[in-house]
């Protein structure tokens, strides 16, 4: 892309880890996937910079009392309609709202220990799961190159707009007073319903995600980014897929 920074090629003398030049690198991966993406070759720690940070990003927004307020409301209120469909019975249900009182006068450490916890979930599924199947597609059906470590770097770099979305989110929700903040088509039908679901799915930074994805897998890859794209994408769509179908089941309709 034009206008986009040059970097060393990695043959090239590996530059010092600095914290300048690994947030440096990450901006650039976000702007110019593809350029960017070819410094994560050679560097077997690349996936650790964007993991701290995303982890940085999620976590601040959760920490105002007032955000957290909202979200235990939120939750009471799903776990309310799981009751009235059936899905809970009321015992389930006094079990489940009494975890999220207990929720609101969790000290710091309890609620950074749940963060952990629930980031470390994410991370297998969302990041280490994923790049198993993309460096096999790479490898075996592109007849790529690729290493695992760096597959899992790109997952790693592709996941920071989510964080970024995050940040942009908290103040709009302390703003507009409510959980429910929209970054796609789904701002004008809400999520009620499945349709409003499916167009909920078309988020401007999941967008943002898949081309960084596709992007930086291609670099890393050595292929095309059609032929990168070739294996995103229909991953994504089988994801999306599985999605919906939750959704449309009684619990996912009522969460």
């Amino acid at each position: 892309m034009e206008g986009a920074p040059e970097i060393p090629p990695p043959s090239a003398a590996p530059r010092p880890r600095s914290a300048r030049f690994l947030l440096e690198r990450i901006g650039g991966i976000l702007l110019w996937p593809r350029r960017y993406g070819r410094s994560l070759v050679a560097d077997r720690l690349s996936w650790l910079a964007p993991l701290m940070l995303l982890a940085v990003l999620t976590w601040l927004p959760s920490q105002p009392a007032a955000l957290r307020e909202m979200r235990i409301a939120r939750e009471q209120a799903q776990v309310t309609r799981l009751i009235d469909r059936g899905v809970l019975s009321a015992e389930q249900g006094e079990a489940m709202v009494e975890r999220l009182e207990a929720q609101r006068e969790a000290p710091w450490s309890v609620r950074a220990g749940q963060l952990a916890i629930g980031a470390l979930s994410l991370g297998v599924l969302r990041i280490l799961f994923p790049a198993l199947l993309l460096w096999a597609g790479v490898r075996f059906v592109m007849e790529g190159r690729a290493r695992y470590l760096a597959v899992v770097s790109v997952l790693a770099h592709s996941a920071v707009p989510a964080g970024i979305r995050e940040l942009v989110r908290a103040p709009l929700q302390r703003l507009t007073q409510t959980t429910e903040i929209e970054f796609s088509p789904a701002i004008w039908t809400g999520t009620d319903t499945l349709g409003g679901y499916a167009l909920a799915q078309l988020d401007l930074f999941d967008i943002w995600i898949l081309a960084v994805l596709v992007g930086t897998l291609a670099a890393v890859g050595g292929i095309g980014r059609a032929r990168a794209a070739g294996l995103v994408l229909p991953l994504w769509a089988v994801y999306t897929l599985l999605k919906l179908a939750y959704r449309a089941t009684p619990f996912g309709m009522a969460t």
